[in-house]
């Protein structure tokens, strides 16, 4: 404080003179430790308000020297959300999920491992033939003796 400055004033405006300054000092130092906090913790400003709120609700929180981290504490932890809880959110997906590249890459890549993992269905028997072809039937009786015949010979039997 400046002793010049209170030359010619009375006691009293000294007084106020001086509490002025005891509070500019404190509000100083207020801001500063604002300051140190935020730059340790930037995303601290999207919830600035409701830490600010906190600390007026709970008049003994502000005598901590660690009453702004205290108070970011308690603010996230009433505002947090689980993963599980995030991704049942459909404006959380549509905003930050969905549009994320990194994401759809990692879904379709996922999706091709999948596709290529799995193994078609067989189609082809033993001799070539096509399995889901319909089975060959004899239109009369000498036909199906010949069906007969090429069948004794595809097994051989004899």
């Amino acid at each position: 404080m400046n002793i010049d400055g209170l030359q010619g004033l009375d006691a009293s405006a000294a007084q106020e003179r001086a509490s002025a300054d005891r509070e500019l000092s404190a509000e100083e130092i207020l801001r500063s430790a604002v300051e140190e906090f935020i730059a340790r913790y930037p995303a601290a400003l999207e919830v600035i308000e409701d830490i600010a709120a906190e600390l007026k609700a709970d008049s003994e929180l502000c005598s901590s020297p660690y009453c702004l981290e205290c108070a970011l504490g308690r603010v996230l932890g009433r505002i947090y959300r689980s993963p599980e809880q995030l991704m049942q959110d459909s404006e959380f997906k549509d905003r930050y999920v969905i549009p994320d590249s990194g994401v759809r890459e990692a879904i379709i890549d996922a999706y091709l491992k999948q596709v290529r993992a799995a193994r078609p269905p067989k189609v082809m028997g033993d001799k070539g033939f096509i399995a889901v072809a319909p089975p060959v039937r004899a239109g009369s009786l000498s036909e199906a003796g010949r069906l007969f015949e090429r069948m004794l010979k595809d097994r051989r039997i004899k």
